[in-house]
């Protein structure tokens, strides 16, 4: 019953991480709209949760959790710097970013 659960808690916040880059290089996305830094910090702590339950589920996605963690900490300092890029792709790229996983 716990596994069913945990396995239940991962897949929901899978498609939730990854609902939340579908829109990238352009932005990360929370509910409907771009976020905002504190929707990062909210996102930061979903790959937390995600890495707890992978490694109690034996699931090796930790380049996918760090590709998820890069964005949700540069995008924060991208937008208080937005004026100095013509977009958050060119922020990605002068800052070696990861494109994909």
């Amino acid at each position: 019953m716990e596994k069913e659960k945990l396995e239940k808690e991962y897949e929901d916040l899978i498609h939730f991480i990854q609902y939340s880059l579908k829109e990238l290089p352009k932005c990360v996305i929370y509910g409907l709209d771009c976020a905002d830094k504190d929707e990062c910090d909210d996102l930061m702590k979903d790959t937390h949760r995600l890495e707890k339950i992978s490694e109690r589920l034996g699931i090796e996605n930790i380049n996918y959790i760090e590709f998820c963690r890069w964005h949700y900490q540069s995008y924060p300092l991208y937008l208080n710097k937005k004026n100095e890029y013509k977009s958050y792709e060119e922020y990605i790229e002068k800052h070696n970013g990861p494109k994909s996983v």
